[in-house]
């Protein structure tokens, strides 16, 4: 169980770390550039560009991802209806990405599109809360063998 949460809780974590910086750099070159085709950007630069973003990512969001793990467990522990279960790891997950977010910025900065950190807050809500609906936690066996057990 524990382990199948660590794995879960990693996956979601790593998925907003890879697709949140490429989804912001998409949004960036399509926004700030619009003047100039996108085949003009230098590809090294923005990939570089995207490997720096994602380890920025990945530091910043560590403390996150291991709260998560610990939500993760204790809801397999003490919520059994699996809807609940994923509606509440969902809202674990949405809301600790604004916990995060708003540790390192001013809530007045997050409300500002101008300066790219309210897009990044939706592109991580949209990474953590489609992760936390696509990926699977491996809870159904367990459920199932609880309640065999109990019959």
């Amino acid at each position: 169980m524990a382990f199948d949460s660590l794995l879960y809780s990693l996956k979601v974590w790593i998925t907003n770390a890879a697709i949140a910086p490429l989804l912001m750099l998409v949004i960036t070159i399509c926004v700030e550039r619009t003047n100039q085709p996108i085949y003009n950007e230098n590809i090294g630069e923005l990939f570089g560009a995207y490997l720096i973003f994602v380890v920025i990512e990945l530091i910043l969001s560590l403390i996150t991802c291991v709260v998560f793990f610990i939500a993760v467990m204790i809801s397999i522990i003490y919520i059994h209806n699996l809807l609940v279960r994923d509606c509440a790891i969902f809202i674990v997950g949405t809301l600790l990405t604004l916990g995060t977010f708003l540790a390192y910025f001013p809530s007045t900065e997050i409300l500002n599109y101008n300066d790219g950190c309210g897009n990044a807050l939706l592109v991580s809500f949209l990474c953590v809360g489609g992760g936390t609906w696509y990926y699977k936690l491996g809870q159904r066996q367990y459920y199932i063998e609880e309640t065999k057990t109990e019959d």
